[in-house]
């Protein structure tokens, strides 16, 4: 924002700062061990990476598994800074003895991660949920972090974590506090007519229990798919389909599928097709 003061004498400003809000998108699950090999164990451990353009103080946020009941409370003073990365370990004696150089992380959590895939949750200090990543050791998602040495590492921190390939399994035994093995490249180039500049907005309010609300914009007018999946890619119900004129679009979703049933409480994908942009929103229901 800009003030403009056109002072006729002396002229006193006092800037007063307030936190500003935290991105929907600003901390990720970015890299999972949740089954060691036999001969390497640094027991089960999750990295958060700040992949927003500002630091985020973690003082209060939540980690959880899909257990209410298994939580731990990110320490006060604990703030990622820009492309920082945290790890937060469930035996810290044992990670760090096995990653002496990473640094910084948190332990001990107090609970284990499942073996055969479940759900990680990332709370902010409201206990609203920032994040989440429901994984899984079968395909589509890669199956070598399960048991034989690699980890799930997500293969850029501004994809989609709740899609299963954009995941890849590590090189090594993982790279905890640094940048993914796996790391891909977003640089594109722009096609000769220029960008679609499409966008998909998270549902409000999400996570769903009766009722959540669904916004798109379109920066000129197109066909356009909305549709529903699950985490393995089945489509599951689709929001809206034809033409759709320039402008920002409105709906709302009761959780139903095609058939109008009520789906069952899990994580769901919200998937925008429009010209050549392909954009998607996680939606947890909860009811």
């Amino acid at each position: 924002a800009t003030v403009e003061i056109l002072p006729e004498g002396d002229y006193a400003v006092t800037a007063m700062f307030v936190p500003g809000p935290v991105p929907d998108d600003a901390i990720v699950i970015n890299e999972i061990n949740y089954n060691s090999a036999d001969d390497f164990d640094p027991e089960d451990w999750v990295e958060l990476h700040n992949a927003s353009d500002q630091p985020v103080d973690l003082s209060q946020w939540v980690f959880k598994d899909e257990e209410d009941a298994h939580e731990f409370v990110i320490p006060e003073g604990t703030v990622l800074p820009i492309g920082g990365y945290l790890v937060l370990c469930a035996d810290l004696a044992a990670f760090t003895a096995l990653f002496p150089n990473a640094e910084p992380v948190l332990g001990d959590l107090g609970f284990g991660l499942s073996g055969g895939g479940e759900l990680l949750r990332l709370f902010d200090n409201s206990a609203a949920l920032h994040d989440w990543v429901s994984y899984d050791d079968q395909a589509p998602w890669p199956t070598e972090p399960d048991g034989n040495g690699p980890t799930l590492e997500l293969r850029n921190p501004t994809y989609d974590n709740a899609l299963p390939q954009n995941w890849a399994a590590s090189d090594g035994h993982g790279t905890p506090c640094a940048v993914n093995s796996t790391y891909e490249s977003t640089d594109v180039t722009e096609g000769p007519d220029g960008a679609w500049r499409v966008d998909l907005g998270r549902p409000q309010p999400n996570p769903l229990d009766t009722r959540t609300q669904i916004a798109f914009s379109l920066g000129r007018a197109g066909k356009v798919d909305l549709s529903v999946y699950d985490v393995s890619g089945r489509r599951l119900a689709r929001l809206a389909g034809g033409r759709f004129d320039a402008g920002v679009h409105r709906l709302s979703w009761q959780g139903l599928d095609d058939r109008g049933r009520r789906l069952p409480r899990g994580v769901y994908l919200l998937r925008l097709e429009a010209g050549e942009a392909r954009l998607s929103q996680k939606v947890l229901i909860v009811r």
